[in-house]
C-alpha cells in the first residue's frame, strides 16, 4: 500500500506541472534568459587579451594544427577552436565589430542552449514545479554565466557538455556490456570539446560501479582507452609546451590543504553567491550535497566524485580550480541548492510558503546586490593583463583577418 500511495503521489505532481499558469511562467524565464545572452553582441564588447590571442590561433592554423599546441600560452578543446573555425569560414566578416560576433557565436549558441538543457535535467530530477521554478531562475539569470555565453573561450560549452553529461548518466541506463562500453567510448569524445567532460564522466562512471559492479569494467575500460589516447596526443604535449607558463599563470588556483576552503569561497563569491555572503552560499550547498545522499544517492555521488576528480587534478597542478575553469560546477551547485527546497515538497504549506521566500531571498541578492559587482569582477579577470599587451594582440589580430581576406 505503501508504494502505491507513493507512486499516486508521485502521479498527482506530474500532473501539477501541466498546469496552465506553470507553463506560461518557465517560458517566461527562459525567454528572459534568451534575451539577456542574445542582447550581450549589441553590446559590442571588446576582444580580452586572452580572447585576442586565442583568436589568432584559430585563424593561423588549419583545422589539424589546432590538435596541436597553441601559441601565446592559450590552451582550448580542439573541436571547440574546430566550431569556431567553421563559422570564420562559412560567415561573411565585413569588420572588426563582425568579427568579434562571428568569433563568438559558439559560446553564445552553448548559452542559449543550456537554458534550454538545464530545465529538461531539473524536470528529470524534481518534480515540485516551485523547486523547478527556482532552480530554472537560479541558472537562466547567473550573471557569470551570462557574462562568460559571449566570450571567445569553452567555459560557456563546458557548462552545456556537463549539463548533457548528467542528463545522460541521471536518464539513461543502456542494457548489456558492449553496448555500455560503446556508449561510453563515445561520450568519451566529449573530451575534445570539454576538458571538464571527464571530471563529469568520471562521477557518472563511479555511479555505474555502485549500481553495477559488472558492468564498471566495461565502461571504465573504454573511457580509460579514449583517455590514454587523448592524453598522450594532445594533452602531453600541452603540458610540456605551456605546462610552465600556465603554473605561474594559474599558480593561486591550485588547491592546497591550506587554501582549499578559501577556494571554495571565491569559486561561490564569484559563480554563486545567492546567500548575501559566500561562506553560507557554500555552506547551503553542502547541505544539498548530504541531502542528495540521502534521498538522490545517483545524484548525490555524481556531484561529490566530480568535485573529487577536480580537487585532485587542481592539486596536482593539471587544471585550476578557479572561478573560470570550473563554471561547468554551477550547474551542480544549483541542483544541490534545489535539494533543500525539494525535501520539504511533500508538506502542502511548506511547499508553497518556502519556495517563495527562498525565491524571493535568492532574486534580491541576484539582482541588486550580486549582479553589478560580478559583471565588474569578470571584467577585472578577462583584462588581468596589460592593456599595452592587449593592444597588440589587437594589431596581430586585424593583421591576421586582412591577410585572410575577412577585411
Amino acid at each position: 500500500m505503501g508504494k502505491k500511495k507513493q507512486k499516486t503521489i508521485k502521479i498527482l505532481k506530474i500532473t501539477e506541472h501541466k498546469t496552465n499558469y506553470f507553463t506560461p511562467l518557465i517560458w517566461t524565464i527562459i525567454s528572459i534568459g534568451v534575451i539577456i545572452r542574445l542582447a550581450l553582441p549589441f553590446l559590442n564588447i571588446d576582444f580580452s587579451e586572452n580572447e585576442y590571442s586565442l583568436a589568432i590561433n584559430i585563424l593561423s592554423r588549419d583545422f589539424w594544427g589546432l590538435f596541436n599546441p597553441l601559441d601565446y600560452s592559450q590552451t582550448a578543446p580542439p573541436l571547440f577552436m574546430c566550431l569556431i573555425k567553421l563559422c570564420t569560414i562559412f560567415s561573411p566578416v565585413e569588420n572588426l565589430q563582425t568579427a568579434n560576433f562571428v568569433f563568438r557565436i559558439v559560446p553564445l549558441c552553448a548559452g542559449v542552449l543550456s537554458i534550454f538543457a538545464f530545465y529538461h535535467l531539473l524536470t528529470n530530477i524534481f518534480v515540485n514545479r516551485f523547486v523547478i521554478l527556482i532552480g530554472l531562475s537560479l541558472f537562466a539569470f547567473n550573471p557569470a554565466l551570462i557574462s562568460y555565453s559571449y566570450e571567445l573561450k569553452p567555459y560557456s560549452t563546458d557548462v552545456l557538455v556537463c549539463i548533457l553529461l548528467m542528463f545522460y548518466f541521471i536518464r539513461y541506463n543502456p542494457e548489456g556490456h558492449w553496448r555500455q562500453f560503446i556508449q561510453t567510448l563515445t561520450i568519451s569524445a566529449t573530451i575534445m570539446l570539454s576538458i571538464p567532460a571527464t571530471f563529469v564522466i568520471s562521477g557518472g562512471l563511479i555511479w555505474g560501479a555502485f549500481r553495477d559492479c559488472r558492468k564498471f569494467f566495461y565502461t571504465i575500460s573504454a573511457f580509460c582507452l579514449f583517455l590514454i589516447f587523448y592524453f598522450v596526443y594532445h594533452l602531453w604535449g600541452v603540458l610540456e609546451t605551456n605546462g610552465a607558463r600556465l603554473d605561474q599563470l594559474w599558480t593561486t588556483f591550485f588547491v592546497t590543504p591550506e587554501n582549499i576552503m578559501s577556494l571554495g569561497q571565491i569559486w561561490t563569491k564569484y559563480n554563486l553567491n545567492t546567500f548575501i555572503l559566500p561562506h553560507i552560499s557554500l555552506c547551503v550547498i553542502g547541505s544539498g550535497l548530504f541531502i542528495s545522499f540521502v534521498r538522490d544517492k545517483k545524484l548525490g555521488i555524481i556531484s561529490t566524485t566530480t568535485l573529487l576528480m577536480l580537487l585532485t587534478a587542481s592539486y596536482l597542478h593539471l587544471f585550476p580550480f578557479s572561478p573560470e575553469t570550473s563554471i561547468f560546477l554551477i550547474p551542480i551547485g544549483v541542483l544541490l541548492i534545489c535539494q533543500i527546497p525539494n525535501l520539504f515538497s511533500e508538506h502542502f504549506w511548506l511547499s508553497k510558503v518556502l519556495p517563495i521566500c527562498f525565491l524571493g531571498l535568492v532574486g534580491y541578492n541576484l539582482f541588486f546586490t550580486n549582479t553589478v559587482n560580478i559583471i565588474e569582477n569578470h571584467t577585472i579577470v578577462k583584462n588581468r593583463l596589460e592593456p599595452n599587451k592587449s593592444k597588440g594582440c589587437e594589431l596581430i589580430f586585424r593583421t591576421k583577418l586582412l591577410q585572410d581576406k575577412f577585411l
